[in-house]
């Protein structure tokens, strides 16, 4: 069973982990949440399911709110005459541990400024959820609620200038957004994708770089350069899956979980949908890419 985009977070002193195992052609990834133990094997596995009765959902972000485990996720909304509409969106409900269930769900999609960008950094201040929604070509940041559960989600910030480009392509959402223990700089820290594409041949080329956020002031700076990741060989299974591939070579490459590691962040990514990894960066690597 493979183990697709995993998502890995913290909450309450245990490590989770929500991943899928196949795509979502026939509306139904089956997807998984993991408690791991502190060397990142499982100790128990149950079945990611939407209380809304909802199949059409993949690639879940887990979130640590205080006493909540938010889910964000990727679906497709109910057609009108039945079934699913091939149309992305974002939904945010909240994990129960115990059951693997997803409840209290609420739809983000009518406040996407783009159909399919669904890739969004959630962050904590004084108690309250907001989360970017775009980084490129404005920062965009809306309001999720408070982390009793109480979601009333609206657009706080929208940026007046153009982002800062770089040379690999429109920069994406990635991890949740978390600060550096301790610290008084004010900035949230996280993880960030982009691609560039070989129109002639529908090739994607993807890139990941780290960004850092101030709330208070709006500010986001990001590190110039596409940051290199571990990789190990395909194994066959891997190989099996490259038609779900447009290149056979590794090229997608997206962060999308994180979590306080020792003395840094541990970050899970997906690759080439088919597959996950992890990769360990310490507080101090990170904040002198700034």
């Amino acid at each position: 069973m493979l183990q697709i985009n995993a998502s890995i977070a913290l909450h309450k002193e245990r490590i989770w982990c929500a991943y899928r195992t196949q795509h979502l052609f026939k509306f139904d990834a089956k997807s998984f949440i993991a408690e791991l133990n502190t060397g990142f094997d499982p100790l128990s596995i149950k079945r990611l399911v939407a209380e809304n009765g909802n199949t059409a959902f993949e690639d879940v972000r887990l979130f640590s709110a205080g006493d909540l485990l938010l889910a964000f996720y990727t679906y497709f909304p109910y057609a009108p005459g039945g079934g699913w509409e091939w149309k992305f969106g974002v939904g945010l409900g909240i994990v129960d541990e115990e059951t693997g269930v997803i409840k209290t769900q609420i739809s983000l999609r009518h406040l996407g400024r783009r159909t399919h960008e669904k890739n969004w950094s959630p962050y904590i201040v004084e108690g309250e959820i907001f989360m970017i929604t775009d980084y490129d070509p404005f920062i965009r940041v809306i309001k999720i609620g408070n982390m009793t559960g109480a979601f009333n989600t609206h657009e706080v910030y929208v940026s007046f200038l153009k982002t800062k480009g770089w040379k690999y392509g429109e920069l994406r959402g990635g991890t949740p957004l978390l600060q550096k223990p301790n610290s008084r700089d004010g900035f949230f820290y996280g993880f960030v994708h982009s691609y560039l594409v070989n129109e002639k041949g529908f090739k994607r080329y993807y890139y990941y770089t780290a960004v850092r956020f101030e709330h208070a002031s709006k500010k986001m700076d990001f590190y110039p350069e596409p940051l290199s990741y571990e990789d190990d060989r395909p194994d066959a299974s891997y190989e099996l899956l490259w038609k779900y591939s447009n290149n056979k070579s590794i090229k997608v490459i997206f962060p999308i979980g994180i979590m306080h590691h020792e003395d840094g962040v541990m970050v899970s990514f997906g690759k080439d949908d088919v597959a996950s990894f992890t990769q360990y960066f310490t507080w101090d690597l990170i904040t002198n890419l700034f």
